[in-house]
């Protein structure tokens, strides 16, 4: 059994009776090996033995025991992307004929597909100020019970009203798994690790959307939504066990469950990498304390300082960059950019599922470069490649529409385009927007940051797929390519300009770089022109 961060005693870890060695980490090493001398299992002759394997020395060893931490967590990104899936193959049964599942108009239909996003609005900015009040971990597990509920509601009910309250649930549960679960794993993940599991976030949430893809069509109603509860009941079996973070234990003054949190996720480390891995987390935290406004934990101490202004920005363009390349309005309107004339060999209906797959198993590539490679390169790349890819998308909409253009014998131009713009997105744009939510942010803002982020991901995602038809009709289809291209690669001349690297870096060494990066320049001395030197100055 994996023990819960609250929890003081238990297999892992025996603390000394004396009580007050507990109350102060600071820089005082004492107090750390004090609680490090009594700890069973992590620091046991067989866990030495095991540091000098050969084979649990390895990084392999860490991915293990940090990946058996992140699934579970990830499973919350699965529940979301089985919510943003469910519409797509169950829209059929949406209809007024008497022998429809659910008895609703078209507009009623159109509610029960956009209410997720209203309701994706109104959960980040409270969730912001829980996850620094309550904890990551609970915050995170609170979702298990809101889709639970949400899938119930829909099993069970053939009610609009039902519906429309079942979608909004489902919403609220979305905006907290974007704005807690980049930022629990990148606390919980070790430097070496940190990206790859990120990336696992992003791949379970495509897990969820093509599981209801593939399996929709050929199942009934009823047993769609019992396939997709099975998913939250699963999260939450798994994720009740979870320690909470390392970094908000040691900002509420819990050193002791701080230590024991961090010894199960690091139970191959020596006493003094989990010593000197404490220290940098309770110096991180000591020095956004002593500031006067860290103490406040607001949202306005998001732009309180230089180095925070600048994480904002940074994660604000990369999440603009996301959108902006109009990955969620491809996906929806897939069935209407490939329909005729533009269509091949394929059924329309069947394009959602074949991006959903390319973009999974871009998934895995992307998470083997993230830390080898790097973020920055992969983000920019990412960008431009995605930009061009669309570009010659956009031409050839264009040759066809107002060109009136022979292209009977092109059309697998904008299927090979698409499909390797969708390659391009997942392995940087789609894929690393979490990680630099979890990285960026200093401790002290990281969760009124991280539901900031969110709201502009879910305003810019509606602003995108509400004008992709305006547009389609107004200007023709290439338009919208136009603009996704462009937008595309603007963002990665800007994400070139201030995207820092932080692949194997801890979250102190990022914020200290982020600190250094903006303290100005030393002013050289003045040039004087026609007039004569001054005293204390001397000539060079």
């Amino acid at each position: 059994m994996i023990p819960s961060a609250g929890i003081e005693e238990g297999p892992l870890i025996e603390l000394n009776a004396c009580s007050e060695s507990c109350h102060v980490i600071s820089n005082h090493k004492g107090t750390f090996n004090s609680h490090l001398e009594n700890t069973s299992e992590p620091l046991s002759d067989s866990a030495a033995f095991r540091r000098g394997s050969p084979v649990f020395t390895s990084k392999l060893h860490r991915q293990i025991l940090a990946q058996v931490t992140a699934l579970p967590t990830s499973l919350s990104a699965m529940m979301t992307g089985a919510a943003m899936g469910w519409p797509s193959p169950v829209l059929e049964h949406f209809c007024e004929g008497a022998h429809c599942e659910v008895r609703m108009t078209a507009g009623e239909a159109s509610w029960v597909l956009s209410l997720i996003e209203i309701g994706n609005l109104f959960s980040p900015i409270p969730c912001g100020y829980l996850v620094d009040m309550y904890g990551r971990q609970p915050c995170l597990f609170a979702t298990g019970p809101l889709f639970l509920g949400s899938w119930t509601l829909i099993i069970c009910s053939r009610s609009v009203g039902y519906l429309y309250l079942a979608r909004l649930v489902q919403g609220l549960g979305m905006g907290i798994v974007y704005t807690v679960t980049p930022m629990y794993i990148s606390e919980i993940a070790g430097a070496d690790v940190r990206g790859r599991l990120s990336i696992l976030f992003v791949g379970l949430l495509n897990l969820g959307i093509l599981l209801e893809y593939i399996v929709g069509p050929f199942v009934s109603y009823r047993t769609l939504g019992y396939i997709s509860i099975s998913v939250p009941i699963l999260f939450i079996a798994t994720s009740i066990w979870l320690p909470e973070s390392p970094y908000f234990l040691l900002m509420n003054d819990k050193s002791k469950e701080a230590i024991n949190a961090l010894m199960w996720l690091r139970s191959d480390y020596s006493k003094d990498r989990i010593f000197e891995e404490l220290t940098l987390i309770k110096d991180e935290v000591e020095q956004e304390k002593g500031t006067k406004t860290a103490a406040k934990n607001t949202f306005g101490d998001i732009f309180s300082s230089a180095a925070n202004r600048k994480a904002f920005l940074i994660v604000q363009i990369a999440a603009c960059a996301d959108v902006l390349s109009g990955m969620t309005a491809i996906l929806a309107y897939a069935s209407v950019i490939f329909a005729a004339p533009h269509n091949t060999t394929m059924e329309a209906e069947d394009y959602p599922i074949m991006l959903g797959l390319i973009m999974l198993l871009a998934i895995f590539p992307a998470a083997y470069l993230v830390d080898m490679a790097g973020r920055r390169p992969l983000l920019i790349f990412s960008c431009l490649f995605s930009g061009l890819f669309e570009l010659v998308a956009a031409f050839y909409f264009y040759a066809a529409m107002k060109l009136d253009c022979d292209v009977a014998r092109l059309k697998w131009i904008p299927l090979l385009a698409i499909c390797a713009f969708s390659v391009a997105y997942s392995m940087g744009l789609g894929s690393l927007v979490p990680t630099l939510m979890g990285e960026c942010f200093p401790s002290q803002i990281r969760g009124p940051a991280s539901s900031m982020t969110s709201i502009t991901l879910c305003a810019i995602s509606f602003l995108v797929i509400k004008f992709f038809q305006v547009v389609n009709e107004e200007i023709g289809l290439y338009f919208n390519f136009f603009i996704y291209g462009v937008s595309s690669i603007a963002c990665s001349a800007v994400l070139w300009l201030v995207l820092p690297e932080t692949k194997g870096k801890t979250l102190s060494e990022i914020q200290q770089d982020l600190k250094a990066s903006c303290k100005p320049s030393k002013p050289s001395l003045p040039l004087y022109v026609n007039a004569s030197v001054p005293k204390g100055v001397e000539a060079s």
